[in-house]
């Protein structure tokens, strides 16, 4: 019983999200309804990494609240009946995701969480500490000698382009 839901395999694994830092396009530290992560499951300690059962790229998604479903029963993850599992989980989901790297979109706030290490079937609830990819830029203007108001004034920040690609396997 989790949450008053009843997991149907008690191997199941169940995903909650909070997000760390520097908050932009998510509501202060909240995720939206319909905000969709991607989460791979992998076998601890293979180099290169080993997906888990073809548990890649999975699309989760939340109503709101920081615990994420799958979005179809396929997607849905169960631990091994021995040992444990690794995972990593990003947003937001993108279809198309290869050799572990996710292109970042302009006008997007790439999260990204790998902390959710040798899990188990004992403790199936898997906690992503997500964090923002992206530098954010604060702009701190104070009213100055003899000025009375900052109505009409802008701030711009030209020919700045968001490209690039972050690679899931090391975070960078």
């Amino acid at each position: 019983d989790v949450e008053n839901e009843v997991v149907a395999d008690r191997k199941q694994a169940v995903f909650f999200g909070a997000i760390g830092e520097f908050n932009t396009r998510v509501t202060n530290d909240s995720w939206d309804k319909g905000d969709a992560i991607g989460i791979f499951a992998l076998i601890p300690k293979s180099d290169p990494f080993a997906v888990y059962e073809g548990k890649y790229n999975l699309q989760y998604v939340t109503n709101g609240d920081d615990k994420f479903s799958s979005v179809d029963g396929a997607g849905a993850i169960n631990f091994p009946n021995e040992g444990s599992l690794d995972f990593l989980a990003y947003y937001p989901w993108q279809e198309k995701i290869t050799n572990f790297e996710y292109n970042i979109v302009a006008g997007t706030d790439p999260l990204y969480s790998n902390n959710a290490i040798s899990q188990n079937k004992e403790a199936p609830n898997i906690g992503l500490e997500f964090h923002h990819m992206l530098s954010k830029l604060v702009l701190n203007i104070e009213l100055g000698y003899n000025s009375v108001s900052l109505e009409r004034l802008d701030a711009s920040l030209n020919n700045v382009i968001v490209d690039g690609k972050i690679s899931l396997s090391s975070g960078v």
